[in-house]
Parts: structure tokens; sequence; C-alpha cells
């Protein structure tokens, strides 16, 4: 019978949260991490703890728009360039084959 309440519950607030979250409402979700909910699992709880140390970065996730998706995706790629280059004489013509990876235009080395 309580694994059926402890299912139940933890459930349930599994699904509040990820409510909270899709909805960008960080006052629920606050309420909701710190809530102190005796039959939910243990490992809902360890989960509610670390959440709840990283709770500011959280809520700024809610607030802005910005990731470093972006920026992970460029240097993926120059890692793929440079991988697969086998070296360049000089970083010029590497510079070159990256800006040529991005489709920008070749600019003429400083002489």
């Amino acid at each position: 019978m309580t694994m059926d309440v402890e299912f139940k519950e933890t459930y349930e607030l599994a699904q509040q949260l990820l409510i909270a979250l899709q909805h960008k409402n960080p006052p629920a979700y606050q309420s909701l991490i710190q809530t102190k909910k005796p039959f939910v699992s243990s490992q809902l709880k360890r989960s509610l703890k670390t959440l709840n140390k990283h709770l500011l970065a959280i809520e700024n996730s809610f607030k802005y728009k910005d990731s470093n998706g972006h920026l992970g995706g460029i240097n993926n790629k120059i890692k793929v360039i440079k991988r697969i280059s086998f070296g360049y004489r000089n970083f010029s013509n590497f510079r070159n084959r990256i800006l040529l990876g991005f489709n920008h235009k070749r600019i003429a080395p400083n002489s």
C-alpha cells in the first residue's frame, strides 16, 4: 500500500514540475522544489535537493533566452575541421578554411 502512495506522490510531483517548467513559471517551480512531501521517493528527494541548489540558474533560464548551444556548435565544427585537415602550414590557411566552412568570404593573409 505504501508503495502505491509513494509512486502516486512521486509521479504527481514530477508532472507538476514538468508543467511549471514548460509554462516557465518560476514561483510555482520554486514552491514545488521546496515542498516537503513525506511520501515522495528518495530518488526524487535527492533530485529536488540538487534542483534547489541550482535554483538561481534555473530561474535565470526561465527569464533569458540565451544559450551556449550556438557557440558549442561553432566549436564542434572547428574541431572537426582541425581533425580532418591533417595540419596546415600556416595559421592563415587554417583560418581561411574555418571561414569557408561558415560561408564567410576568404580573407587575404596579411603580408
